[in-house]
């Protein structure tokens, strides 16, 4: 779980969130692995009725301005957030 922060209002929103790392530019969306982690997230009564993020984390900002999540869900069925990680800033 983690919160979101929305730019336009500011407000705060509890989230499950999916994280994949990657190191390429493209990646495929995979919903068989979607739907087991749903099935999963829906056995614990604390975390089924939360809203889901699938959340990509790439090593700097050239592979975060040009990815691209192929076959990925309608944004309004499911957020998608691309952000950045630099292991050197640790």
């Amino acid at each position: 779980m983690c919160k979101v922060f929305s730019s336009t209002s500011g407000h705060s929103k509890t989230v499950v969130a999916y994280i994949q790392v990657t190191t390429q530019k493209e990646k495929k969306f995979k919903p068989d692995r979607l739907k087991r982690l749903n099935e999963e997230i829906y056995k614990n009564p604390q975390l089924k009725d939360l809203k889901r993020a699938f959340v990509v984390v790439g090593p700097d900002s050239n592979v975060c301005k040009t990815f691209h999540l192929r076959d990925a869900p309608d944004q309004g069925a499911f957020l998608t957030v691309v952000s950045c990680f630099d292991p050197d800033l640790l």
